[in-house]
């Protein structure tokens, strides 16, 4: 459905704004509310209690609230009822973030998310008789109210970013019948948008669960259906074929370990390499440090093998990128192995290993632990035909899952575009069916 325009615009008077629908206004956020820049509850965390709903309540922190104004159940915290009196949410309550991601806001439900009290991070805003709370809270997902936020942003510190400021943020304002208009008309269109992304999201889930299985079964059972069976000896690898072998990890794997190069910087030049932090390993490149080089740095090229040796990650294998080895990885080297299926059995038995990691602290690879693992290891020619066919498979299913994840950006942006244009009078809606 293509949308219209408002038939006149009028100029708002201020020059970011522009021009806005001939009968809308433009308010002060303090001046559509019955209650302004409410904080919440300063509560330590030492204080936080079990959930127990005859004496306790869900209480909200800035960290809960998601970049798309949802409430996460992750990690919930509870505090004494006697203690958030006074800081209890009602259906229609704004919460916004004074610290942190400022700016990200949450319409709180209470049919949906029970009864809950707020941090002392967090503002709340309730709208008067005369204004929409819903349409306040999509007035927050635009631009024109993000921009304010950041100019407002520029000469504070992220702890000093109050209330008052968020009160006096400009909001243009349509008559309350065509706000709640509005708003029925975005909570129908981004629940539908919604529901696309929440498809998309589990189909590559379902696709990365396949692609999982499908590795796990070829590299343990191998291409050929009717071949004879024999008991491996080991759990996680079960029946292999009669003619294969079991090699400890050891036989088959040394490494080296990296370590953290002296001339680090921020500039890269012809002879500099990236150091391989595991951001940088997963694509995100945009706080990648470089180096020359020393004589006990270890340099990695594209397809090398690496294990993440320390850490929240430990046991996790990622495919290589030139450049120098962090002191928290390792680099395998191979013997006597096809490459192609040793990037495939390492993947293969990568959670065991993760469950095997260890440390009160830092968890981390044991040596030994890793040296005496035992995987499946076919004939010579059978692991490259192993290797070929799972190359061609998983291109086609990663393939796949790259063309949801590019669908799931767009209908994001979509959403997003859409809120803006809608809220802020570029598109007309009064006439579309909600």
């Amino acid at each position: 459905m293509k949308f219209k325009p408002y038939p006149r615009y009028k100029d708002s008077g201020v020059e970011w704004i522009g021009e806005i629908p001939e009968h809308w206004e433009i308010k002060k956020l303090k001046h559509i509310c019955s209650e302004s820049a409410v904080y919440g509850l300063n509560e330590s965390s030492e204080n936080y209690q079990e959930g127990d709903k005859e004496n306790t309540l869900r209480f909200i922190r800035t960290t809960d609230i998601d970049e798309t104004g949802e409430l996460n159940t992750n990690n919930s915290v509870f505090v004494k009822k006697e203690r958030a009196k006074g800081y209890i949410l009602n259906t229609g309550d704004i919460l916004l973030s004074r610290s942190g991601s400022i700016g990200t806001s949450l319409f709180f439900d209470k049919e949906k998310y029970g009864d809950c009290s707020y941090a002392g991070y967090l503002v709340k805003f309730r709208t008067n008789k005369f204004n929409s709370s819903k349409f306040l809270f999509y007035f927050t997902k635009t631009e024109l109210f993000n921009y304010q936020v950041r100019l407002e942003a520029v000469s504070s510190t992220i702890s000093n970013f109050n209330g008052r400021k968020y009160s006096n943020i400009r909001l243009l304002t349509p008559p309350l019948r065509e706000q709640e208009k509005i708003a029925a008309f975005l909570d129908k269109k981004t629940s539908e948008i919604d529901l696309i992304i929440e498809n998309c999201t589990r189909l590559i889930e379902l696709l990365q669960e396949k692609r999982t299985a499908l590795i796990n079964h070829v590299v343990t059972k191998g291409l050929d259906p009717e071949v004879p069976m024999k008991d491996s000896g080991v759990e996680w690898i079960g029946e292999i074929p009669k003619h294969w072998e079991i090699h400890r990890f050891k036989i088959n794997f040394r490494y080296v370990k990296g370590k953290k190069p002296e001339n680090l910087k921020e500039e890269e030049d012809d002879n500099s390499l990236p150091y391989l932090t595991m951001d940088f390993l997963r694509g995100n490149n945009s706080n990648t440090i470089y180096s020359e080089g020393d004589p006990k740095a270890v340099q990695v090229d594209d397809g090398d093998i690496l294990l993440l040796w320390d850490g929240a990650n430990a046991g996790e294998f990622l495919e290589g990128k030139k450049g120098y080895l962090s002191s928290t990885t390792v680099k395998l080297l191979i013997e006597n192995m096809d490459h192609g299926y040793s990037k495939y059995v390492c993947k293969a038995f990568e959670p065991l290993l993760r469950d095997l990691t260890i440390g009160m602290g830092i968890p981390h690879v044991d040596k030994d632990i890793l040296g005496n693992m035992r995987i499946p290891h076919p004939p010579s020619q059978e692991q490259g035909k192993i290797a070929a066919f799972l190359d061609e498979k998983t291109f086609e299913i990663d393939f796949t899952i790259q063309k949801l994840q590019k669908n799931i950006k767009l209908f994001k942006e979509y959403k997003k575009s859409l809120i803006h244009h809608v809220v802020t009078g570029k598109l007309d809606v009064r006439e579309v069916d909600t």
